[in-house]
């Protein structure tokens, strides 16, 4: 992660496909939605049972 072209509470984030985001840093590390957890796997699935106790 840099702070070139940041913006506060934000990161640009580059995927293998080739495309640039720039989540919020609580939706990279802290958020626990479907949605978040879905970002990062395959199949889309939030997977629930990898989250630790």
């Amino acid at each position: 992660m840099t702070f070139r072209h940041s913006v506060a509470g934000k990161a640009s984030v580059v995927f293998c496909d080739g495309h640039v985001e720039s989540p919020t840093l609580g939706f990279l590390f802290a958020d626990t939605s479907d949605a978040a957890l879905s970002r990062w796997n395959r199949d889309h699935q939030p997977h629930r049972e990898r989250l630790a106790p």
